[in-house]
Formats: structure tokens, sequence, C-alpha cells
């Protein structure tokens, strides 16, 4: 019974993942999200996850940003990578969310090729 019900959990999960996969559309407009910490002067870059399609070579899928939040937190979700910033600190103006336009374009590959393929990423696979 438990393992039909993990089984279950896990279809549901992907699912949802793959659901959140598309085409680009030339109409639908795409974002990124740079958080600063104005405290220590770091920076983080939220972007969707652009990669070519491999059953049709040249055309380019984005998973995009999913933004929410509850009472305490504002979530960035893309793919299976959650972040969370606490809402207190970017009330404070500790951290600070800008949010820019995304134009999705494929990676450059780094090699090409690779024979035994290691599944690095390097070529957009």
């Amino acid at each position: 019974m438990e393992q039909q019900e993990q089984n279950t959990v896990n279809e549901t999960t992907v699912k949802a993942f793959v659901s959140t996969v598309k085409a680009v559309n030339n109409e639908e407009k795409y974002v990124f999200y740079k958080i600063t910490n104005t405290k220590n002067q770091k920076t983080k870059i939220i972007q969707p996850i652009t990669f070519e399609d491999g059953m049709n070579p040249g055309k380019i899928k984005v998973i995009s940003i999913k933004k929410m939040s509850d009472e305490s937190d504002i979530i960035f979700e893309v793919g299976f990578d959650k972040f969370k910033f606490p809402k207190e600190k970017i009330d404070s103006g500790e951290i600070i969310i800008e949010e820019k336009e995304y134009i999705p374009k494929l990676p450059k590959r780094r090699k090409n090729g690779c024979i035994p393929c290691r599944n690095c990423g390097a070529c957009g696979w």
C-alpha cells in the first residue's frame, strides 16, 4: 500500500514538472530575477531553464519561474529548485529583488561529440 502511494506522489510530481515545460512562444514574456543582499553585496540570479528539444533539434523549450508567497517568505521555484527569501528582510531593504526581461536562447555548446557521453550537461542535453 505504501509503495503504491509513493508511486502516485512521484507520478504527480513528474506530471506537474512536465506541465511547466513550454515551447518558446514569441508572444509570451519570460522574466528572471536578480536578488541582491545589501549587507554582504552578494547577488543571486534566478533564471528560467532553457534547453533544446531533443526530439525536435532547433526548437527551444523553457521552464519558467514560479513566484509564490506565504505569510513569511517569498518563494521562487524553477524546475525542482526552490529559493526562499524572508519578507521581513525584503521589507527592511536588506534584500532587493529586481525583475528583468529574459530572452530565451540556446546555451552555447562547449564540446561537440563527447563519446562516451558523461551526462555533464555541457552540450545542453
